[in-house]
């Protein structure tokens, strides 16, 4: 019997190793397709290229079909659905991002998130997938793509593993989700095999502004203070994370673009 067919995208760049843990492992369950960016593109949405070219090359430092596209990770999905792949696969996956994505403000500008969200946008059934990172860890293991030991490496050796589960049983359920419906997981900081997942719906903080005032050098940088978070109720997003569990979210854009399933 054949197995199912995977497109896996991110918005952290295709040289991650929270993406390459999840093609791995996804490789025992999907034939996999990767095209992700060939930098890194968090936060920047369902933004895509409009006015400059977008390369498209060959990577081949992972056993499967690759591409790095110099793009957005919306542009990575909408490229290879429409150009690259012969036939439409069977699931689009996105991830494994470094740090999560939870929240409505963090949710609309996820690169990740738009990742999948592109898929369900072709009638793909689609999945997004974050690892929460303590704050002590965050900037040393982005700075690395994850590729050094640290407590967020050994986690997503894990979440990889129910990352691939949850996918397969996205393709099983008897019940599709709606069109432009979408799972967004976001797993726990130092998660285990039998690590509680809830179900949650998306906190909505007010962020206020996300950039510091300008410099002397009339330069405003962007400055996210995490201190906004904590007055979400408890069956949100977050404050599952914050209790070291993992949350697994429905973004329902249907009533948006109607009722057909994906499929």
């Amino acid at each position: 019997m054949n197995k199912p067919t995977a497109l896996v995208t991110n918005d952290d760049g295709i040289d991650s190793y929270f993406l390459q843990v999840l093609v791995h492992r996804m490789q025992e369950k999907f034939e996999v397709f990767v095209a992700a960016p060939a930098s890194e593109q968090s936060w920047v949405g369902r933004g895509m290229t409009r006015r400059d070219p977008v390369t498209v090359d060959p990577f081949n430092d992972m056993d499967v079909t690759a591409w790095k596209i110099g793009g957005t990770p919306t542009d990575c999905v909408n490229i290879a659905l429409g150009s690259l792949l012969d036939e439409k696969p069977d699931i689009v996956v996105s991830g494994i991002n470094l740090g999560m994505n939870v929240t409505l403000p963090m949710i609309l500008a996820s690169g990740t998130v738009a990742g999948a969200l592109e898929g369900s946008f072709w009638g793909i059934p689609s999945i997004a997938f974050s690892q929460n990172i303590s704050s002590e860890e965050y900037d040393a293991v982005r700075e690395v793509k994850g590729h050094q030991q640290s407590c967020a490496r050994s986690d997503v050796d894990i979440s990889s593993q129910i990352a691939t589960d949850m996918a397969l049983e996205l393709l099983e359920n008897k019940t599709p989700l709606p069109f432009l419906s979408l799972p967004n997981i976001n797993f726990a900081a130092g998660i285990q095999p039998d690590t509680k997942i809830e179900m949650t719906r998306p906190g909505c903080p007010f962020v206020g502004s996300l950039f510091a005032p300008p410099d002397d050098d009339r330069i405003s940088r962007f400055s996210f203070n995490h201190e906004v978070f904590n007055n979400e109720a408890e069956d949100t997003d977050i404050m599952c994370l914050r209790r070291g569990h993992t949350s697994y979210l429905v973004l329902d854009y249907s009533i948006l673009g109607g009722h057909r399933p994906c499929g």
